[in-house]
């Protein structure tokens, strides 16, 4: 009994003096899991901002566009026509 409780804190101390001699690399998140390493993007219509590979995206005019869901790229879309319709040209929401 006593050899497994010597076993159990050799391993424990084993691994927090590796965790403090070399520290380990930061984990990089999957796709929509908004790693500390990635770009953020604002989106137009709801004006928050998004990590970039998490954001939908769409190409209108000749720009790229990112948005934090489907609905919010429907709306500006729609925001967009009706600026255009009016004759308002290429105008962009800032």
């Amino acid at each position: 009994m006593r050899f497994l409780i010597i076993l159990g804190l050799l391993i424990l101390l084993y691994y927090l003096v590796k965790g403090w001699i070399s520290p380990s690399k930061p984990r990089q998140m999957g796709r929509g899991g908004g790693g500390l390493e990635s770009e953020m993007v604002k989106d137009l219509h709801c004006k928050t901002y998004i990590p970039k590979d998490a954001a939908i995206h769409t190409h209108i005019n000749g720009r790229d566009y990112y948005f934090c869901s489907r609905q919010c790229m429907r709306e500006f879309k729609r925001e967009m026509e009706k600026i255009q319709s009016k004759g308002g040209g290429n105008e962009i929401f800032h």
